[in-house]
This record gives C-alpha cells, structure tokens and sequence, in this order.
C-alpha cells in the first residue's frame, strides 16, 4: 500500500504493516536520465485496506481512497490527492472520512477535509505518541485546513470547522488536562 507514497513520508509508516487491493494505471511520458525525469500521470485507488499498528494491533480497517499523482515539472508543482478516503478503527475505535491533497513537494502545501467519531483511547494505541501517557473519551470533527511545511514544521494557513471532544483526558509527561 505505501508504495504509492513519496518516501518522504514512509518513514512514520515503518511501525504499521498494511494491506489492501490497489489499483494502479500511470502514463510516463519523456525522457528518462540521471538528470531527467519523465513527466509522470496516475490514478490509482484501495479497497479492502488495513494498517495495524505492530505493537499494538489495533488498526485502521475497510480503509479505501481513491488519488491521483502528477509530477507535472518534477519535483516542482507535483500533486497527490487523496478523494474518498474512508475507514474505521478496530476496537470501536470509530469511523472517518475526508481527503487530502499535497502539492509542491519541494516547498509542501497540505489540503485537507475531515469528518470523524473518534474513540480516543484507540487512536492514542493506534498513534503511539512517547510524550501521551493517556488518551480517553471521544472526539468528533468536521474539520478543513491548510497549511504547508515551513523549516520542517506545519504552520496553518486557514483552519475552520468544529471539533468537540466528550469526557476528555489527556496526560503527556509533561503535563494533564481533563
């Protein structure tokens, strides 16, 4: 399934393994050299996906997208949009669904849509942040942002939405909030 990705996001994925049916149609037109690259159209999308956490086991199931990829001019101005995106966590660890859309992975602008009904004890399992000691109660989100990579950190450029949480606790190793 990562295989679809830029490597520069993989990294973060090596905890989960994963699984699904993908279908994949690209055209590659131009030369191909150590200084050049074709110019690259695809679309492709999954069906019956899974990502399980492996330490944990819980995973994100029925996962399914559909995206397209354009390198258009290289690195520059290259796209990759995930439409559709659906899924639900194990444990009843809830449902989501959204999309995403990536330009420009040199200088990174990030789109995206999201509607979810989180149980948040499972994301916390799922997710494995070190500094969250515990995670619980719910949280719901209708939620669209933008936003890009600035000196390697996410810096919000529109944000909107609601986004409520129920019977929220939250302790890091640094501090709680209930």
């Amino acid at each position: 399934v990562f295989s679809v990705f830029p490597k520069e996001f993989l990294n973060p994925l090596k905890k989960y393994d994963s699984k699904g049916l993908i279908t994949f149609d690209a055209t590659l037109k131009g030369n191909i050299g150590k200084n050049n690259l074709p110019k690259i159209e695809a679309n492709f999308s999954l069906e019956q996906g899974a990502l399980t956490e492996k330490n944990t086991g819980i995973s994100l199931q029925n996962l399914s997208f559909n995206g397209q990829f354009s390198n258009q001019n290289k690195q520059i101005n290259s796209l990759l949009i995930l439409n559709n995106i659906q899924g639900k966590f194990s444990n009843n660890g809830g449902n989501f669904d959204g999309q995403i859309t990536l330009k420009d992975f040199a200088n990174l602008k990030i789109e995206s849509q999201v509607n979810a009904n989180l149980n948040l004890a499972v994301v916390k399992d799922f997710i494995t942040i070190e500094s969250i000691k515990e995670l619980t109660g719910t949280a719901t989100t209708n939620y669209q942002l933008k936003g890009s990579i600035v000196n390697e950190k996410f810096k919000i450029q529109q944000s909107q939405g609601t986004l409520s949480f129920n019977n929220l606790n939250l302790a890091t190793t640094s501090n709680n909030l209930t």
